[in-house]
């Protein structure tokens, strides 16, 4: 679903967990966003931000 946001423009922010950024699959959600100007914003997983973050995978779109 946050690829084919990313496709449709809908997407201001990705939002990920440094403990996931090493995925593939996040890798490749990461290397579209910033081909397409995106702001990333990387979370430390330990803070209140990052835990609650991983709630919703670890990834979210703004």
């Amino acid at each position: 679903m946050l690829l084919a946001s990313l496709d449709r423009k809908a997407v201001s922010a990705v939002l990920v967990n440094d403990d996931i950024i090493n995925d593939e699959r996040v890798k490749h959600v990461l290397d579209k966003a910033d081909k397409m100007g995106i702001k990333i914003e990387i979370f430390n997983s330990d803070d209140d931000a990052g835990r609650q973050l991983k709630n919703f995978s670890g990834i979210a779109a703004v």
